[in-house]
């Protein structure tokens, strides 16, 4: 399982390489932060820091990875820089996204037994605080 974490799988693939249901492995997890946030030694704890560790430290491997392309190719950065930074760097904003003035959502709205009634509308703005990141 941690294995299977740690080559990137999500949960529910790496429990169903481990041959466990992933309600199984959900409820550990649950079960190990709770004990880790408690200062609790336990099986759990173990799972809990070790499944993070696993699928922090495959992370890391990729961010290096998409870096060292970023030191040739310029659009591997752009990427990345795009991603992590999407108010800056993006050339779309993200769905949902904050803006200076609120969030802007688009509302879908389709009639029950009606084809093709789907409309959206698009550009409407709910005011929320902003958030340090």
């Amino acid at each position: 399982m941690i294995e299977a974490l740690g080559r990137g799988h999500y949960v529910t693939h790496a429990a169903d390489l481990a041959g466990v249901h992933v309600d199984t492995v959900e409820r550990w997890m649950t079960t190990g932060q709770s004990h880790h946030e408690a200062g609790q030694d336990s099986v759990y704890a173990r799972f809990y820091t070790q499944a993070k560790a696993a699928t922090a430290a495959w992370l890391d491997g990729r961010l290096q990875a998409v870096q060292s392309a970023g030191e040739k190719d310029w659009k591997a950065a752009a990427s990345l820089m795009g991603r992590r930074f999407r108010g800056y760097w993006s050339e779309q904003p993200a769905q949902g996204e904050s803006g200076a003035s609120g969030v802007t959502i688009n509302i879908g709205i389709a009639l029950p037994g009606v084809a093709q009634s789907s409309q959206v509308i698009e550009g409407a703005v709910v005011s929320v605080p902003e958030l340090d990141e």
